[in-house]
């Protein structure tokens, strides 16, 4: 089955054969570099997650494939609390002197996997497809 995302995009339709083909049978990652998109609202809470300060940093956008793909073995199992439907999730972090604040489009239900970097960072979720925060 294909994933559905909140907004949908072309690659999803572009790629979804193959990444199901070559790349889902080896990895249990389902989000890609064009789901994350910029978040403009401030979340309403935050789940802190501290870093894992012996996982490589992300220098460039290779590096950013490597370590989120390879490197980074370290992750948070999360779900909204009392919360049983459709949701996106998202984070917050400062990488360097760079403040990140990105959703990923990809539409869940029940928990994800979040891969723990070497920057601490703060999750959120949203309900999907209409986009009302989660308390």
């Amino acid at each position: 089955m294909e994933s559905q995302t909140s907004p949908p995009h072309i690659f999803d339709k572009i790629f979804w054969p193959v990444i199901k083909a070559v790349w889902e049978p080896f990895s249990l990652k389902r989000s890609h570099w064009w789901h994350w998109l910029p978040y403009g609202q401030q979340p309403s809470y935050l789940l802190k997650i501290p870093a894992d300060h012996n996982a490589a940093p992300r220098h460039s956008a290779w590096h950013n494939l490597i370590q989120t793909n390879f490197g980074w073995s370290k992750v948070a199992v999360t779900k909204p609390k009392n919360y049983f439907g459709l949701y996106r999730w998202g984070f917050k972090s400062r990488e360097g002197a760079k403040n990140k604040l990105e959703v990923c489009a990809l539409i869940l239900q029940g928990p994800v996997a979040n891969l723990i970097g070497p920057h601490d960072m703060e999750l959120f979720a949203e309900l999907s497809p209409t986009i009302s925060r989660l308390n």
